[in-house]
């Protein structure tokens, strides 16, 4: 039986992935994640109005893929398949900073709706032999707010903690929990569709101001 493809959102969106590449997530669900990572950037138009990036975390946080450098879905899937897998400390506390300070540390005219994805298992390390030291989440989640980001958190696998999610995201319904592929597929399509409604009010009142 055969699908219709998803129809692409085709209003400007910003999407900021943040991933987690720490060894209390594992390979398989590492690998998930990316999974994850392709199916929603495929529902955007990278190559018209849309960008993708891609932060992966660890014991540090690095900008793997920067915002706008793949122009296509498939040049921007083959990026994120080459994404290493570190296996080390979960800081999510330095992935949101990353975020924070590369794509919204300035005041930026862009009127693009900035959507930040958050996928995680949901444990922040916290220990005293940490390097750099821990960064508060709550500050970190409050400056991305007043910048008008949109953060959702997606846990993958069987033992996902939400307790940090629920610091990170503005409501319980921007948490998403996935275990199967399909689940990934169903998330990234209610993901999708929810943004691409934002963004389309947000294009009506600048056009209408």
């Amino acid at each position: 039986m055969s699908h219709l493809a998803p129809e692409k959102c085709q209003l400007p969106v910003d999407l900021i992935f943040a991933v987690d590449a720490s060894g209390s997530v594992g390979r398989e669900n590492y690998e998930k994640q990316k999974e994850f990572i392709k199916i929603l950037a495929s529902r955007y138009d990278l190559v018209n109005s849309s960008q993708a990036a891609v932060i992966v975390f660890s014991n540090h946080a690095s900008n793997e893929i920067k915002l706008g450098s793949k122009r296509t879905a498939l040049s921007f899937a083959t990026a994120v398949d080459n994404i290493p897998y570190f296996q080390a400390f979960t800081r999510i506390d330095l992935a949101l900073r990353l975020v924070h300070d590369e794509y919204f540390l300035t005041n930026s005219s862009n009127k693009t709706e900035r959507l930040v994805v958050l996928l995680t298992d949901g444990k922040q390390t916290r220990n005293d032999f940490m390097t750099p030291d821990y960064v508060p989440i709550e500050e970190t989640v409050q400056l991305l707010r007043s910048k008008s980001a949109r953060i959702f958190a997606v846990g993958i696998g069987d033992s996902v903690d939400v307790t940090e999610m629920r610091i990170v995201t503005e409501q319980e319904d921007d948490i998403f929990l996935a275990t199967e592929f399909n689940d990934l597929v169903e998330k990234a399509d209610f993901i999708a569709k929810t943004t691409c409604a934002v963004a389309r009010k947000c294009d009506r009142l600048a056009k209408s101001s």
